[in-house]
């Protein structure tokens, strides 16, 4: 990324370089904010329970990592990847780690950190 922006001498069609003159841009990665929360669900009564809750937890992390720096992770898109990519999941919410409230929308805190999976449990 940093040779797309700066260019390359070496190679000026493929690398023709996008920043001003007399300016240095740096490309650094974004901070990692963490974030946990519980997956309460409704499966089918065959489902295999211990299937569908890896499922769940493999699907938030991909999920997750799809994110990029500055991004809201929506509620309502989550549960619906959820519901329509694991057999056997009739239904699923989101809370907070306490188990009481309904986890809603959330935002980092600066477009520079990127969201990723937590702690991740299924009830």
């Amino acid at each position: 990324l940093q040779r797309d922006i700066e260019g390359s001498s070496d190679n000026s069609l493929d690398y023709p370089g996008y920043r001003a003159a007399g300016v240095r841009i740096i490309v650094t990665a974004p901070e990692i904010e963490t974030i946990t929360f519980t997956v309460k669900i409704t499966v089918e009564t065959t489902a295999e329970i211990d299937l569908v809750i890896e499922a769940i937890k493999t699907r938030v992390v991909n999920f997750c990592i799809q994110l990029g720096p500055g991004e809201t992770l929506y509620v309502s898109q989550l549960v619906s990847d959820l519901i329509e990519n694991i057999p056997g999941l009739i239904a699923a919410d989101l809370q907070n780690t306490g188990g009481l409230d309904v986890y809603e929308n959330y935002t980092p805190n600066s477009t520079r950190k990127v969201l990723r999976a937590g702690e991740i449990s299924v009830v």
